[in-house]
């Protein structure tokens, strides 16, 4: 007999769900708290000794993220942390129609025991700390153009109380300090990390980013497993292609998933941006996608595409970016690339 149990768990802001099957025996569902109490019971719940526990739990951001570190770090429990997307997907496989947590959590634990089991392991407490800083400095920068779009409304007509003028004035202000003072302290932490330093040095070589997207970048990639592919790095940002066609009578436009990290796509956008003007490589590659019928966004998405395959790549190799391997270029024009 197998000395694995397995286990799906239900998270949610307040309560944690767990199923648990041992010994070929689904037990009843138990219910814990969601707090650091709740997540040592859990681990007691899951831990024999001589067995290994097999746990899966949807990303659900931050609401199960403490749960996910303490399980990993206890011996004899394993955790994999699925996309809901992957989940829905099993879900809907299993024809299983309805949908409450204890439904959720079973699927869960059948998605453990049928699926191949991928256990999750953390990133740094520093690489979770300047992801939540730069998401807060993205967070603000958004609040604070939605401000000044909303001063320059109410500023263009007298019937405007001052009192709304030097409150929205106040607000942009308070926002931009904070911006400032959490920018500073992303760089602090940096500083003190010799992998994520040296992989800011290397975001900055890329054409496009420098020193705040580079922040946002690093942000987004510091607790990105290293074991994933390019094509599951792009896979992960969203911009993975996707095609809707059967037949004679469905032929819906190619396009990118979308579901994948916003900020990740957010960051990549402005740095594609400037990199097709900057950079002689990446101008050709997305000039050559255009006089092949491509249009200019689709082009730019695919140099956003290309561009994260490349930083990916230098992370690995520990090199700097090269346009010449992102697009060569050969004499009389001649361009010699991959395809796209």
């Amino acid at each position: 007999m197998s000395n694995i149990d397995y286990a799906g768990i239900e998270v949610s802001k307040d309560k944690l769900l767990v199923v648990l099957k041992r010994n070929g025996r689904v037990l009843k569902g138990k219910e814990f708290s969601n707090t650091k109490k709740g997540h040592k019971a859990i681990c007691r719940h899951l831990f024999r000794d001589g067995r290994v526990a097999r746990a899966v739990m949807e990303a659900t951001g931050v609401y199960g993220l403490d749960l996910a570190i303490a399980l990993s770090k206890k011996d004899g429990i394993e955790v994999m942390v699925v996309n809901p997307q992957v989940s829905r997907d099993f879900h809907r496989a299993m024809f299983v129609r309805s949908k409450n947590d204890k439904l959720d959590c079973g699927v869960l634990l059948e998605f453990a025991e049928r699926m191949e089991f991928r256990p999750f392991i953390p990133p740094s407490e520093t690489a979770y700390a300047l992801r939540s800083m730069t998401r807060e400095i993205d967070a603000l920068k958004r609040d604070c153009a939605r401000a000044k779009c909303r001063l320059h409304a109410v500023g263009s007509t007298a019937t405007s109380p001052k009192i709304v003028i030097r409150s929205l004035e106040k607000t942009i202000r308070e926002q931009t300090k904070a911006i400032e003072k959490l920018a500073r302290a992303a760089m602090a932490l940096i500083a003190v990390d010799m992998i994520l330093e040296r992989r800011f040095e290397l975001l900055q070589t890329v054409p496009g980013a420098a020193e705040v997207s580079a922040t946002m970048l690093i942000g987004e990639l510091a607790t990105v497993p290293d074991f994933l592919t390019a094509r599951q790095l792009a896979a992960y940002a969203g911009l993975d292609p996707v095609e809707h066609k059967s037949g004679t009578s469905v032929n819906a436009r190619k396009g990118i998933s979308r579901r994948g990290n916003k900020r990740l796509r957010r960051a990549l956008f402005m740095v594609a941006l400037t990199a097709v003007r900057v950079d002689e490589h990446v101008k050709a590659f997305h000039e050559k996608l255009i006089a092949r019928g491509k249009k200019p966004i689709q082009a730019l998405v695919a140099v956003m595409r290309k561009l994260l395959h490349s930083i990916w790549g230098m992370f690995r190799s520990d090199t700097p970016f090269d346009g010449a391997r992102f697009y060569r270029l050969e004499l009389n024009n001649e361009i010699i690339t991959d395809k796209v």
